[in-house]
């Protein structure tokens, strides 16, 4: 992954992120700065070279390296570069640039940051949230999205396409095989029980879902693997005890899980992490951003 900005420490992508799962899907981040706001409290405003119009600074914000930022009384924010993360809270005008070389000197090791940096992970464009994931003329698994399911029953779903359409899942322990399963549903969605089907844990499962009358309108083949119900809450066990998760927001927390549980390939349990934290702060930009990132991560 190249170097997103000069002064910055170059992203590693091997760094907190697991071997078999890797970030790689290239989102459209503000080349000109690798500095992205992750949280905000009180006032705070910026101005971008040669503007007159002082724009709101929240989260998700990406401060280009030109503009110039103003911290009211009592307001703070946290500014992520690279991989490291830094509090602003004293009242004043900051200049980016020099702010940029505050938090690659003085900021401390971001797993936040880290993270969603080594991933690309704000993606400027959610308006796919709004619409709903997806092109209407297609279909698309939105649960699951790959990697690890818990053993227990699970809603799989698609996105729907015309009213009346009927769908046919299918899930194969081998392609070459006959399917363990094939089910049609009128509903663009499935209540799937594994333990009717005595599914192994840790054997790869292929998952696909077809139009029934018309096996070339389908969506990708899903992989996906079960686990024991505990495993992912055994997965975040780390995290709870990191300083940083620990002094952070509600939702910044929601955050951090997501993408640790993503890192370790529950990528469901994840996407469900960043709806909650889209949902519990709809102003905040922030989940929206990493949230589009994902889908289009687990989209490929």
């Amino acid at each position: 992954m190249k170097t997103i900005h000069a002064q910055m420490v170059a992203i590693i992508l091997i760094v907190a992120i697991s071997t078999n799962h890797s970030f790689s899907q290239s989102i459209d981040l503000d080349e000109s700065s690798s500095c992205v706001v992750s949280e905000v409290n009180g006032k705070v405003t910026y101005l971008e070279k040669g503007s007159t119009t002082a724009k709101p600074v929240t989260a998700g914000t990406v401060l280009p390296e030109d503009a110039t930022v103003v911290v009211a009384n009592k307001a703070s924010f946290s500014l992520a570069c690279g991989d490291r993360s830094l509090p602003i809270a004293k009242k004043g005008t900051y200049q980016m640039a020099a702010l940029a070389k505050e938090v690659a000197s003085r900021g401390e090791v971001s797993r936040f940051a880290k993270m969603a940096f080594s991933a690309k992970g704000y993606a400027t464009d959610t308006s796919k949230i709004r619409k709903g994931w997806g092109d209407r003329d297609s279909l698309l698994f939105t649960i699951p999205t790959g990697g690890k399911v818990s053993l227990q029953p699970t809603m799989f779903s698609w996105t729907p396409l015309k009213a009346g359409s009927i769908y046919k899942l299918i899930v194969y322990e081998n392609a070459k095989d006959a399917p363990v399963l094939s089910a049609t549903t009128s509903g663009a969605s499935f209540n799937f029980d594994p333990t009717q089907l005595a599914v192994k844990t840790g054997q790869l499962y292929y998952v696909q879902v077809a139009l029934a009358n018309d096996n070339k309108t389908a969506s990708k083949v899903v992989n996906i693997s079960f686990v024991s119900q505990n495993e992912a809450e055994k997965a975040l066990e780390p995290l709870m005890k990191d300083k940083e998760y620990m002094s952070s927001s509600a939702v910044k927390k929601l955050l951090m899980e997501a993408m640790e549980l993503e890192s370790m390939q529950f990528n469901s349990l994840a996407g469900e992490r960043y709806q909650k934290a889209i949902s519990m702060d709809t102003n905040n930009a922030l989940p929206k951003q990493l949230y589009a990132a994902f889908l289009d991560r687990v989209g490929k």
